[in-house]
């Protein structure tokens, strides 16, 4: 059965998701290109890491793999914006 818990994590990923579109359309507006799809991704992988220890914390889901999921969008969030420093 689907579990509330799981509805939230289903709505935290869309609006991660709209994140990446409403920055891209917005970055690309103003010259940035490409480049701003992945600042985007930057944004909403560190949405996903706050919303997801914040659920677990919370005691909203009880799911810690939560955790690592939250984990690993963090770190791919902290290895792009390095590399969009590099340029």
């Amino acid at each position: 059965a689907i579990t509330d818990a799981w509805i939230r994590v289903f709505g935290t990923l869309c609006v991660a998701f709209g994140t990446y579109y409403w920055g891209t359309a917005f970055g690309d507006w103003h010259g940035m290109g490409a480049s701003a799809f992945y600042v985007s991704t930057v944004v909403g992988r560190v949405f996903i890491f706050a919303v997801f220890c914040t659920m677990v914390a919370t005691g909203r889901c009880r799911e810690p793999a939560l955790l690592l999921l939250g984990l690993v969008n963090f770190v791919g969030a902290l290895f792009m914006m390095h590399a969009l420093n590099q340029d």
